[in-house]
């Protein structure tokens, strides 16, 4: 017969009972989480709240990838590379399109 584990309570999912109280209070930090579960008789520990809490979604920004956070950090994506290649084709060169940036860059116009 397999051991029981420690600490678990038959009929609760702890994960639940935080997202049900965060719903109520989304401000809550996770040491208040903690104190209002143990009021209604469920012990979580603040590194669960803490995880329910900040979990990112999938549509969250930091979550979408490439044209999230890395986007800003200089990254492309490879569509981004294939327009200015074809650009590039369509104005005669590399070195025409940028000298193109370098005029841009001399007037800084806004887009």
């Amino acid at each position: 017969m397999a051991a029981k584990r420690k600490g678990r309570q038959p009929g609760v999912n702890k994960s639940e009972a935080i997202r049900e109280f965060l719903k109520g209070k989304p401000d809550a930090k996770p040491k208040e989480v903690v104190a209002g579960l143990l009021e209604k008789g469920i012990e979580v520990s603040p590194g669960l709240v803490a995880s329910q809490k900040y979990k990112k979604t999938p549509g969250s920004p930091s979550v979408q990838g490439p044209r999230g956070a890395r986007a800003k950090e200089g990254w492309f994506s490879v569509d981004d590379v294939v327009r200015v290649q074809k650009l590039s084709a369509e104005l005669g060169g590399i070195g025409k399109l940028r000298s193109i940036v370098e005029l841009l860059e001399k007037i800084s116009v806004p887009f």
